[in-house]
């Protein structure tokens, strides 16, 4: 019995996951949805990044063969504003997605950096990779790159977070090296003199 239990827990952390992404993707959806309903009527709050960075890295769903996350996040807090949880929709797309693509014995970063004006949050990974003449359609709603098959996604993350980070006046780039892995770097404008109130949530 002993030996059978091994498999049973690999087949239980199989069944887990699956139903992990089934739930990504159907908040996906759902996300996208609401940003088609939202239009001009963004939320406009000043909140903390540095903060907000953190609490992605300790939701993400990690996992017995989910590569570990190196966080590298500055001491002080970096303000930017507008819609909080849209904006932490974007960034577990992101880590969620170098998550997927990236082995267990690989290694996913996630870095938050001031640049400027502007807060530089950048997630990279040693995964697959994906080739320079898909780099400018992966934003492309439904567009999903050849070598995303087998791996759960409807191709809707990454036009959700160019979507967002647009709709807070930021933009995301995409580099890749196919068999080194991916960096994608999110830059949005910080708030200089913000008068920052926020109350502790548990979100």
């Amino acid at each position: 019995a002993d030996s059978q239990r091994p498999e049973a827990a690999s087949a239980f952390e199989r069944i887990r996951r699956a139903t992990e992404r089934l739930v990504r993707l159907i908040e996906t959806c759902l996300n996208e949805d609401r940003l088609g309903e939202i239009g001009g009527s963004l939320a406009r709050e000043p909140f903390n990044l540095t903060d907000l960075a953190r609490k992605v890295v300790l939701d993400s769903r990690g996992g017995t063969n989910a590569p570990p996350i190196e966080a590298v996040l500055p001491d002080i807090p970096l303000t930017v504003t507008g819609d909080k949880a849209l904006i932490k929709i974007a960034l577990a797309n992101l880590v969620d997605n170098a998550e997927k693509y990236t082995k267990a014995d690989g290694q996913v970063t996630l870095r938050l950096t001031p640049y400027g004006d502007h807060a530089v949050f950048q997630v990279s990974d040693s995964g697959m990779g994906i080739p320079g003449s898909e780099l400018l359609r992966i934003f492309d709603k439904y567009y999903r790159a050849p070598g995303a098959k087998g791996i759960a996604g409807a191709g809707l993350g990454l036009h959700l977070v160019k979507r967002i980070v647009e709709l807070h006046g930021g933009r995301i780039e995409a580099a890749s090296v196919i068999g080194q892995g991916s960096t994608f770097t999110v830059r949005l404008p910080m708030v200089s003199d913000p008068g920052l109130k926020e109350t502790p949530s548990a979100d």
